[in-house]
């Protein structure tokens, strides 16, 4: 039980945190926003198929 909940949140994406961090240091601060804007579109998709993987093979 433990284990899917862990390999579901390894699917999760990428925080605000590493938007704000960027900005406050001034480093890639678009790469950062682009970042967080793909793997959270992204996650719309992989997330139900990594629970539905992880709830029929284990």
């Amino acid at each position: 039980m433990y284990q899917q909940l862990l390999d579901l949140m390894a699917a999760m994406p990428a925080g605000n945190t590493t938007a704000i961090l960027a900005a406050k240091y001034h480093a890639h601060e678009e790469a950062a926003v682009r970042c967080v804007v793909f793997t959270t579109a992204l996650s719309v998709v992989t997330t139900p198929v990594w629970s539905f993987l992880l709830t029929a093979c284990l």
